[in-house]
């Protein structure tokens, strides 16, 4: 990603409406991924141009995905997937709600066994148990030259097991903490490479 943060701001604003929307009427800043990142997603999109995304921990992430697909004038094929089918269910009802794409949502029981490659995968699965656990598969799913953006890197314990695996596995992690930042309780996310 570059270090100029112009396509950031950008991002941010266009987000910024629906973000506080979907902050207010289906979930809470807290759980949801930050603006910021959100920001980092749609700006990534951008200049990678993927054609193929998984979103593995569906919410704000998903509806940015799927906008971002819609306006792109690309064929891309987005998957939101989460461990919670209730939550799953609400995440496709907002996104029908916006406009955009319900098609190839899926739990991760059902997802994970799948052996797809993807260019751009974000990783925010379940609670913290689970993403832990979680973390080498989600990894897997990067295609080469694909990029995983991992959230919620503010958690010590969590960041050590995502530096651990990202270095067994031969990958580079870049810390996006300058860019993602949130102001609420200092969470930000890597991108793995």
């Amino acid at each position: 990603m570059q270090k100029d943060y112009t396509s950031l701001v950008n991002a941010r604003a266009r987000l910024e409406p629906i973000y506080t929307l979907y902050v207010n009427t289906v979930s809470s800043f807290q759980m949801a991924l930050s603006l910021e990142s959100a920001a980092l997603v749609w700006a990534l999109c951008d200049e990678r141009r993927p054609a193929k995304i998984v979103d593995l921990g569906s919410g704000f992430s998903s509806f940015v995905l799927r906008h971002w697909a819609k306006v792109s004038g690309r064929e891309v094929e987005v998957w939101s997937v989460d461990d919670d089918a209730e939550w799953l269910q609400k995440s496709k009802e907002f996104c029908a709600s916006t406009g955009v794409s319900t098609e190839k949502f899926s739990t991760w029981d059902d997802f994970k066994v799948r052996n797809d490659k993807f260019d751009v995968v974000i990783y925010d699965l379940g609670r913290m148990p689970c993403r832990v656990t979680n973390v080498e598969r989600a990894l897997e799913f990067r295609a080469p030259g694909g990029v995983v953006l991992v959230d919620d890197m503010h958690k010590f314990n969590y960041n050590k097991e995502v530096r651990r695996v990202v270095e067994e596995k031969g990958l580079v992690a870049t810390d996006m903490k300058e860019a993602t930042i949130d102001r609420h309780e200092g969470r930000h996310c890597w991108l793995v490479d």
